[in-house]
């Protein structure tokens, strides 16, 4: 065999061939990591903060909120009535709980319209004609209307306490955190089974959605970068592996 023949022959065993191999592999999958092991130390680049101040302009459209709707909640009375539940006491402080219901009252709102289909691409219009979408679908459009109860409730401080968030669990995955005794808790918004028909109040809702059905062990779930509108509207996008964040406000 030829030198050449042979420089040809190494280049493919050791470079070549491991690269076609993972790039089929990311191909095939749909997503750009599958690894939960992944260790991700990256600061949002522009670009990524481009697109998540994108998704932010969604989450504040008022359009958009009302094309979601709001069947199945009773959000008068909860206006009227607060948010006493069987699991109010305790646990959490009052503001906790009160976004814990929010973000339950909102995911049910949102699993009310679709159902779960691993889509490419977020495309509201088009989940809420398909009344299809995957965990991008759900955790933004939960995020949208948790933004928009918040905002008829006159409980805006809530936002505060839950981010949008993109990361691995079990494989590329979107989802909502939520802040519970300092500490940031996945809310995994895809897991709702909730009947079309009845409208909600909080014995309800509780029944449908336990906390231990919707809260996660953070363990399971790797962050990449999340984004939060917090109570006085500024758009956050932090990358926490680095402890790092950027204020998007008007990145495009």
């Amino acid at each position: 065999m030829g030198k050449f023949t042979e420089t040809v022959k190494y280049i493919w065993d050791h470079a070549a061939t491991p690269w076609i191999l993972s790039a089929a592999a990311i191909i095939s999958s749909g997503c750009y990591l599958h690894n939960v092991n992944q260790k991700y130390n990256v600061i949002p680049s522009r670009r990524q903060a481009a697109r998540l101040n994108r998704r932010a302009e969604r989450v504040q459209s008022k359009e958009l909120q009302e094309k979601i709707g709001f069947s199945g909640i009773d959000l008068s009375y909860y206006a009227e009535n607060g948010f006493s539940t069987p699991e109010a006491t305790g646990k959490y402080s009052e503001l906790e709980r009160k976004t814990i219901e929010c973000l339950k009252l909102a995911n049910i709102i949102v699993d009310s319209r679709i159902d779960y289909e691993v889509t490419r691409g977020y495309d509201p219009d088009k989940a809420l004609k398909r009344a299809k979408g995957d965990c991008e679908t759900y955790a933004e459009m939960t995020y949208t209307q948790f933004f928009a109860i918040t905002e008829r409730l006159k409980l805006t401080e809530l936002r505060d306490y839950a981010k949008f968030t993109e990361g691995v669990s079990g494989g590329e995955h979107a989802y909502l955190e939520i802040k519970l005794k300092g500490k940031w808790i996945p809310y995994e918004t895809t897991v709702l089974k909730i009947p079309n028909g009845p409208v909600m109040y909080p014995t309800l809702a509780t029944i449908f959605v336990k906390d231990n059905n919707v809260l996660r062990d953070p363990s399971k779930y790797i962050r990449k970068v999340s984004l939060q509108i917090d109570s006085s509207g500024e758009i956050h996008i932090i990358s926490e592996s680095r402890k790092s964040s950027r204020n998007v406000a008007g990145v495009r």
